[in-house]
């Protein structure tokens, strides 16, 4: 084939369709593989900034919700819960962003998503009550995952920004809160997000190949809107099928939400737990979110590349791969999820030294990482072409579900104590071990039933 008839195909994983577009020979200089080296970097730096602000925000304000507490006179503890987890709302419906960016573009989107984080930024640092921080931090959270849905291939990048974002934000967000008080962490978050946005402006191209190629060659179709109009309905629509329709999904999503619904416990009860029990001070505070942090970290330099040496073995072995062999982790990250829960809550209820508890919280999120990543894997293998509205679909029902249960946690542990309200999470946990015998001996005749098949 000559450069000047080189044809790139398209598969479009969204509407399961094949379509042909063309560049202008090998050196076309449209097409992004053709960029500079130094284009291509600042480019990934770039999402990857805005993907640790978004981190950033999402816990900068955590050690300052008791002064939010005490400004607006409120006494509730699941508010307080609230005010941390509802940020996760706005990823919820990140996931339906996809087929938009795969349409219209990812520049767009990031203009957009930057211009409604600094909004939201500004209002949360103006809010006069406890309902309009809320809801602009719901925003903040919609805004904020917008770089998640356009890390592509910068995946791996993308998830070192999160973790680093989420170390720096309780520790800066601590001491500002303790010297100039808890608005000014979301005034950070308008300087940062401005200086992003103008970033943007500057470095940001179109990235997506097909986006380019229909703005050059189908710039006069008349149909063109109303064919994207019909398939963002249709990719929008698939996640919710593929909840309903799917037992694989659905048991998946509950799985992965249990997980993150108690990595959420315990950032929103840090705040009141240690300035209560152990009398830290804001910046204290900020200080002990270091120690969940250390164990995302470590889960992702040593269990990340086990998962795939062992998958990578397996398929030696046998000859062919099965979506079931990135399980693996699963069972081991209920066991680490269990064991630090219990370790956590028999030393709070003890009152032993600030260090004890905090060290369990190390294993909990290691065990976090441990099922993330199987299940995530999982469903991108066995999903294959619909692995975006697979990952989508369980995307959205463990955001709703880490927003809105944790308000439950001090009730739980109000009623029942630190020691058994948490051993009651744990021994959840524990009910949840067989699932993992259930996804490996039946997930592949499940996968395949045409009773549970989504086009």
């Amino acid at each position: 084939m000559s450069p000047e008839s080189e044809v790139t195909i398209i598969n479009n994983e969204e509407n399961n369709t094949t379509s042909l577009n063309t560049w202008d020979g090998d050196d076309d200089p449209r097409n992004p593989r053709n960029w500079s080296t130094a284009r291509k970097l600042s480019i990934t730096f770039l999402v990857n900034f805005a993907t640790l602000n978004d981190s950033l925000a999402s816990t900068i304000f955590s050690p300052a919700v008791p002064q939010i507490l005490q400004e607006f006179h409120i006494h509730s503890a699941s508010l307080s819960s609230f005010l941390i987890s509802v940020h996760v709302i706005g990823f919820a419906v990140g996931p339906l962003l996809c087929p938009v960016s795969e349409v219209y573009g990812r520049s767009p989107m990031m203009h957009a998503s930057n211009m409604l984080f600094i909004l939201s930024s500004v209002l949360c640092a103006v809010s006069t009550n406890v309902g309009m921080l809320i809801f602009a931090h719901i925003l903040m959270g919609l805004a904020g995952c917008v770089p998640a849905v356009l890390g592509g291939r910068t995946l791996s990048v993308w998830a070192c920004g999160s973790t680093f974002g989420s170390v720096i934000g309780p520790i800066a967000g601590g001491y500002l809160a303790q010297k100039a008080g808890w608005r000014w962490t979301f005034w950070l978050e308008v300087i940062v997000s401005g200086l992003t946005a103008i970033a943007t402006i500057f470095i940001l191209k179109e990235t997506y190949a097909p986006v380019i190629l229909h703005k050059t060659r189908h710039q006069n179709n008349p149909t063109q809107f109303q064919t994207n109009t019909q398939l963002l309905k249709i990719a929008i629509a698939r996640p919710l099928k593929l909840l309903t329709r799917s037992p694989t999904i659905l048991l998946s999503a509950f799985y992965t939400s249990t997980a993150y619904v108690y990595m959420y416990f315990l950032i929103t009860i840090f705040p009141t737990f240690f300035s209560a029990r152990y009398r830290f001070n804001e910046g204290e505070v900020g200080l002990t979110y270091l120690a969940p942090s250390i164990g995302l970290v470590l889960g992702q330099f040593i269990f990340g590349p086990f998962l795939d040496w062992y998958h990578t073995k397996q398929t030696r072995i046998r000859g062919y791969s099965l979506p079931e062999d990135r399980l693996t982790l699963l069972l081991p990250g209920n066991v680490f999820i269990a064991t630090g829960l219990f370790w956590f809550e028999w030393s709070a209820q003890a009152h032993t030294h600030w260090a004890v508890p905090l060290a369990s919280t190390i294993i909990i999120n290691l065990g976090v990482f441990c099922v993330f990543t199987s299940i995530l894997a999982y469903i991108a293998d066995s999903f294959e072409l619909l692995s975006a509205s697979a990952r989508a679909a369980n995307a959205i029902v463990r955001s709703v579900l880490g927003a809105v249960l944790p308000l439950l946690a001090p009730r739980l542990y109000e009623g029942l104590g630190y020691g058994w309200g948490f051993t009651l999470l744990g021994l959840i946990v524990v009910g949840f071990m067989p699932t993992v015998v259930l996804f490996r001996r039946f997930g592949g005749r499940l996968r395949v039933d045409a009773r549970f098949r989504v086009e």
